[in-house]
């Protein structure tokens, strides 16, 4: 949910509630495939579940996206697996994703933006919808930095994306 200044915003009891369950300390559970990024040891959790479920993707400055603070090394052992991550939110900031549009030549890539550096993947990967795989613009992102302290292997293959 965004709060606009200067404005009246109605929220719903359920959107308060999520708003909840996404701050600084709160505990989240997600489950999806690890897919390698373009630069070495760098990653994407694609096709992400998250509980608690929310009423919507959007967080504060735009969709929710997640960091896995402490998980590198662990992921390279998962690249391929659909694995399911404990953790608590330990930093929620504004971040943003930068599109590429690729030529006729080369794909279309995004760099997800983090502290630790940018990290590259394919929009679909990074949650863009096909019909913004074009737009050059940055999209700003709800950025939750989530301390790991489980992860579990759900499936040695990575699901479909739900469509």
């Amino acid at each position: 949910m965004a709060l606009l200044a200067a404005s009246v915003v109605s929220t719903t009891a359920q959107e308060v509630t999520d708003a909840k369950n996404f701050e600084v300390g709160a505990e989240v559970q997600l489950q999806g495939c690890v897919i390698s990024g373009e630069r070495a040891g760098t990653f994407v959790f694609s096709a992400v579940t998250v509980w608690p479920v929310a009423s919507s993707p959007m967080g504060k400055y735009g969709p929710r996206h997640f960091w896995l603070e402490n998980a590198g090394p662990r992921l390279a052992d998962h690249v391929g697996e659909t694995i399911q991550a404990t953790g608590t939110i330990i930093d929620l900031t504004e971040s943003e994703i930068e599109r590429e549009p690729g030529s006729s030549h080369v794909g279309n890539r995004v760099a997800i933006e983090l502290p630790s550096g940018d990290v590259f993947t394919s929009p679909d990967l990074a949650g863009i919808p096909p019909s913004q795989f074009g737009n050059k613009e940055d999209m700003k992102i709800t950025l939750l930095k989530v301390k790991i302290e489980s992860l579990l292997t759900v499936l040695k293959t990575c699901l479909p994306k739900p469509r």
